[in-house]
């Protein structure tokens, strides 16, 4: 995926933070993150390197605060 990429990403209700690394997103709704956007380093959290176009599935992680930076992604919990 690279700069001149565009894709339409639905409306994500609730969201509480966004954090965003050089290359990728990231949302917090209550406990729960979704992210998109390259992958090569796995900072999308998912197990993979794929990048995703969209949000990836919310996850829940009892998180109370995200951080991006670069190609990495820290999210503190509960």
């Amino acid at each position: 995926m690279h700069r001149q990429d565009r894709a339409t990403i639905e409306a994500l209700t609730g969201v509480q933070e966004v954090a965003l690394g050089a290359v990728h997103t990231c949302a917090r709704s209550g406990g729960h993150i979704a992210c998109w956007g390259n992958n090569s380093f796995g900072q999308l959290g998912d197990g993979t390197q794929l990048a995703a176009l969209a949000p990836t599935q919310w996850v829940k992680m009892d998180a109370v605060q995200i951080a991006a930076h670069r190609f990495q992604t820290c999210v503190v919990k509960v």
